[in-house]
């Protein structure tokens, strides 16, 4: 992030330097190489039109930081979750234990997420309190490349084929390694021509076999999974297809607004929305 230092507004600075030199522009960038670009490129700040009044840019945590305490003098520093996925890898050896499920299988869920958003904006598709919807899929060691695909395909077809969304407002776009979580094999994003430009609606990541191997280092639980058909343990790996609610309803209704031109020379302002089947 950056600051103006003569207004002090607090911007994030990889969607800054887009929004200057395009989409996909701080793909990748060090913090040295930003801060070389906005050094050299004398920006103007966006909210008092100042030039050269940045600072460095820094790192910034996404973490959203609170406490807990009766007294100020005896709260606790606690983060609230940034996705919803945690609580299903805690839960992931009752879920095998009761319900006798085979490999492979998912858990899905439903919840309010947070993040540290340092410029909460766009209406409802950058906010630091939201609804998620995640789904963890686990699968055999091997075959998870063969999954993701087919998340993918899956996940883009249900917004064409079920929802309705018009196929030339989505893309899928692959992220670069330099983007890659440093849990993550592969990642590819799901993204909606919003009216400020192309922006993810549904992530979907190969999050490899780290949140268990995580859980049980830590927890001394053993999460492994035993395969009886093949008579072999394994911890499996998991692709994770996460998709915002907020953002699927933005994406809906811009997909779905329409200005039509009436006979009389009127225009008026419609919403067509073509819903199918929601399964």
């Amino acid at each position: 992030m950056i600051d103006c230092k003569n207004c002090k507004t607090r911007i994030r600075a990889d969607k800054f330097l887009e929004d200057q030199k395009g989409e996909g522009f701080a793909t990748g960038l060090t913090l040295e190489k930003m801060n070389q670009v906005i050094k050299e490129s004398n920006f103007a700040c966006p909210n008092c039109g100042q030039r050269g009044t940045f600072t460095e840019a820094r790192d910034f945590n996404l973490m959203f930081k609170t406490s807990h305490g009766a007294s100020a003098e005896d709260s606790l520093d606690i983060y609230l979750r940034p996705e919803t996925a945690q609580g299903i890898f805690l839960n992931f050896k009752n879920v095998v234990s009761t319900t006798r499920r085979k490999i492979p299988f998912g858990i899905a869920q439903i919840g309010k997420s947070f993040r540290n958003e340092i410029m909460a904006r766009q209406f409802v598709f950058r906010t630091r309190e939201f609804e998620q919807m995640e789904m963890e899929f686990f699968c055999e060691p091997g075959t998870q490349k063969e999954w993701f695909s087919h998340w993918v395909n899956y996940c883009m077809n249900w917004l064409t084929e079920q929802v309705g969304i018009k196929k030339e407002n989505l893309r899928v776009r692959e992220h670069e390694k330099e983007e890659l979580s440093f849990y993550s094999e592969g990642t590819s994003d799901i993204e909606f021509k919003y009216n400020f430009g192309w922006g993810e609606l549904w992530g979907i990541a190969s999050r490899t076999d780290y949140d268990l191997n995580q859980h049980q280092k830590f927890s001394g639980e053993d999460l492994k999974y035993q395969d009886q058909v093949q008579n072999k343990k394994y911890v499996p790996f998991v692709v994770e297809p996460a998709l915002g609610v907020n953002r699927l309803f933005l994406a809906v209704v811009t997909d779905a607004y329409e200005e039509e031109k009436l006979p009389d020379g009127e225009t008026r302002t419609v919403l067509r929305f073509l819903l199918k089947s929601l399964r």
